[in-house]
């Protein structure tokens, strides 16, 4: 238990550090192709409809990452046997841990397999609907 709680005050101590790297590798890129698409949309369909295929995947892996580390606490929580105060914060903990080891690895091979399909398709000029993702906004018609 005492390694548990080390790693939690040593992910404390570094939060900075990984917000930063967050925010660089996540957050920029997709502000950089938002206006660039808000900027070009208007000169094509095609160029509007992968835009906004992008953004639907985009908010759809939002709320697949969300899901998945809900999932993860319960099952830890579960796995703790309904715990009380005092471990509910270290089975929280151990719940966001686990899913980042285990599932953001595998999650992140599938995004980075479907994002080469996807580009590669959109390069030969063809409509590409990722799977899993919503429509959070509607295509427009050719």
């Amino acid at each position: 238990m005492l390694g548990l709680f080390q790693l939690i005050i040593l992910f404390g101590k570094y939060i900075f550090e990984f917000l930063s790297i967050l925010i660089t590798c996540i957050v920029v890129p997709y502000i950089i192709w938002l206006v660039l698409w808000l900027y070009k949309r208007k000169n094509s369909n095609f160029i509007d409809n992968v835009g906004r295929a992008v953004l639907n995947y985009t908010l759809s892996l939002l709320f697949w990452w969300v899901i998945v580390i809900l999932a993860f606490i319960t099952i830890i929580w579960l796995i703790c046997d309904a715990p009380t105060d005092e471990y509910a914060l270290m089975c929280i903990t151990i719940g966001i841990f686990a899913s980042i080891i285990i599932i953001v690895p595998i999650i992140a091979v599938l995004i980075l397999i479907i994002s080469i399909f996807g580009i590669e398709r959109t390069l030969q000029g063809q409509f590409f609907h990722v799977p899993l993702s919503f429509k959070y906004l509607k295509y427009k018609e050719e």
